[in-house]
Protein backbone atom coordinates (compact mmCIF):
# COMPACT_ATOMS: atom_id res chain seq x y z
CA UNK A 1 0.00 0.00 0.00
CA UNK A 2 1.52 3.17 -0.84
CA UNK A 3 1.89 6.14 1.33
CA UNK A 4 -1.14 8.27 -0.34
CA UNK A 5 -3.32 4.99 0.01
CA UNK A 6 -2.56 4.91 3.47
CA UNK A 7 -3.31 8.32 3.81
CA UNK A 8 -7.02 7.89 2.15
CA UNK A 9 -8.30 5.07 3.94
CA UNK A 10 -7.45 7.18 7.33
CA UNK A 11 -9.60 10.06 5.87
CA UNK A 12 -12.21 7.78 4.90
CA UNK A 13 -11.89 6.38 8.09
CA UNK A 14 -12.10 9.35 9.55
CA UNK A 15 -15.17 10.57 7.73
CA UNK A 16 -17.23 7.23 8.29
CA UNK A 17 -16.75 7.83 11.83
CA UNK A 18 -17.89 11.78 12.25
CA UNK A 19 -21.25 10.79 9.79
CA UNK A 20 -21.77 8.67 11.78
CA UNK A 21 -21.68 11.23 15.00
CA UNK A 22 -23.98 13.40 13.05
CA UNK A 23 -26.36 10.72 11.93
CA UNK A 24 -27.11 9.85 15.81
CA UNK A 25 -27.25 13.85 16.66
CA UNK A 26 -29.28 14.61 13.86
CA UNK A 27 -31.33 11.58 14.56
CA UNK A 28 -31.89 12.72 18.53
CA UNK A 29 -32.97 16.33 17.29
CA UNK A 30 -35.89 14.35 15.01
CA UNK A 31 -34.07 15.06 11.64
CA UNK A 32 -34.76 12.12 10.17
CA UNK A 33 -33.87 12.83 6.30
CA UNK A 34 -30.68 14.25 7.42
CA UNK A 35 -30.04 11.49 9.77
CA UNK A 36 -30.14 9.18 6.90
CA UNK A 37 -28.26 11.02 4.59
CA UNK A 38 -25.41 11.22 7.08
CA UNK A 39 -25.59 7.45 7.65
CA UNK A 40 -25.31 6.88 4.12
CA UNK A 41 -21.94 8.79 3.53
CA UNK A 42 -20.95 6.99 6.45
CA UNK A 43 -21.29 4.05 4.62
CA UNK A 44 -19.91 5.74 1.82
CA UNK A 45 -16.57 6.75 3.12
CA UNK A 46 -16.20 2.98 5.20
CA UNK A 47 -17.19 1.64 1.95
CA UNK A 48 -14.17 3.92 0.10
CA UNK A 49 -11.53 3.33 2.42
CA UNK A 50 -11.87 -0.50 1.78
CA UNK A 51 -11.22 -0.09 -2.10
CA UNK A 52 -8.24 2.07 -1.14
CA UNK A 53 -6.93 -0.91 0.41
CA UNK A 54 -7.12 -2.52 -3.23
CA UNK A 55 -5.86 0.43 -4.67
CA UNK A 56 -9.40 1.37 -6.23
CA UNK A 57 -11.67 4.18 -6.34
CA UNK A 58 -14.72 5.79 -8.31
CA UNK A 59 -16.57 8.61 -9.46
CA UNK A 60 -20.11 7.63 -8.84
CA UNK A 61 -21.85 6.37 -6.29
CA UNK A 62 -23.33 3.52 -8.16
CA UNK A 63 -19.29 2.96 -9.50
CA UNK A 64 -19.14 2.83 -5.79
CA UNK A 65 -21.60 -0.01 -5.28
CA UNK A 66 -20.46 -2.05 -8.48
CA UNK A 67 -16.90 -2.03 -7.52
CA UNK A 68 -17.69 -2.90 -3.92
CA UNK A 69 -19.23 -5.89 -5.07
CA UNK A 70 -17.09 -6.64 -7.54
CA UNK A 71 -13.65 -6.34 -5.02
CA UNK A 72 -15.43 -7.79 -1.67
CA UNK A 73 -18.86 -9.46 -2.33
CA UNK A 74 -18.10 -11.40 -5.22
CA UNK A 75 -14.87 -12.61 -3.96
CA UNK A 76 -16.33 -13.70 -0.55
CA UNK A 77 -14.52 -11.36 1.81
CA UNK A 78 -17.87 -9.71 2.71
CA UNK A 79 -21.60 -11.48 3.04
CA UNK A 80 -23.85 -10.03 0.43
CA UNK A 81 -25.46 -8.23 3.42
CA UNK A 82 -23.38 -5.54 3.35
CA UNK A 83 -23.35 -4.74 -0.47
CA UNK A 84 -27.19 -4.88 0.94
CA UNK A 85 -26.75 -2.35 3.01
CA UNK A 86 -25.23 -0.02 1.18
CA UNK A 87 -27.71 0.26 -1.91
CA UNK A 88 -30.39 0.78 0.25
CA UNK A 89 -28.80 3.43 2.31
CA UNK A 90 -28.17 4.68 -1.17
CA UNK A 91 -31.46 4.40 -2.33
CA UNK A 92 -32.79 6.35 0.79
CA UNK A 93 -30.66 8.67 1.06
CA UNK A 94 -31.46 9.42 -2.27
CA UNK A 95 -35.53 9.50 -1.37
CA UNK A 96 -34.51 11.32 2.28
CA UNK A 97 -32.51 14.23 -0.15
CA UNK A 98 -34.33 14.82 -3.13
CA UNK A 99 -38.49 13.52 -2.75
CA UNK A 100 -39.17 15.62 0.69
CA UNK A 101 -42.85 15.55 -0.14
CA UNK A 102 -43.39 11.72 -0.06
CA UNK A 103 -39.90 10.88 2.48
CA UNK A 104 -41.75 10.38 5.38
CA UNK A 105 -40.29 7.59 7.80
CA UNK A 106 -40.63 6.42 11.61
CA UNK A 107 -38.07 6.68 14.07
CA UNK A 108 -38.02 2.48 14.34
CA UNK A 109 -37.01 1.92 10.68
CA UNK A 110 -34.35 5.10 10.82
CA UNK A 111 -32.98 4.00 14.19
CA UNK A 112 -32.96 0.19 11.76
CA UNK A 113 -30.96 2.33 9.22
CA UNK A 114 -28.06 3.75 12.05
CA UNK A 115 -27.73 0.28 13.08
CA UNK A 116 -27.03 -0.95 9.98
CA UNK A 117 -24.47 1.83 9.33
CA UNK A 118 -23.12 1.42 12.95
CA UNK A 119 -22.75 -2.24 11.67
CA UNK A 120 -21.39 -1.53 8.42
CA UNK A 121 -18.63 0.80 9.36
CA UNK A 122 -17.46 -1.43 11.97
CA UNK A 123 -16.92 -4.52 9.75
CA UNK A 124 -15.02 -2.33 7.16
CA UNK A 125 -12.88 -1.08 10.20
CA UNK A 126 -11.93 -4.60 11.13
CA UNK A 127 -11.73 -5.49 7.55
CA UNK A 128 -8.74 -3.19 7.17
CA UNK A 129 -6.98 -4.15 10.41
CA UNK A 130 -6.96 -7.44 9.69
CA UNK A 131 -5.51 -6.55 5.86
CA UNK A 132 -2.73 -4.58 7.39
Amino acid sequence: MTAPAAEEIRAELKGAREQLQAARLLFEKHLVSQAVSAAYYGIFHAARAALWTRGKTTRTHRGLSMLFHEEFIKTHVLEPEYRIILDRSRDQREKADYDLIHYDKDAEEVQSYLQDAERFVKKINELIRESK
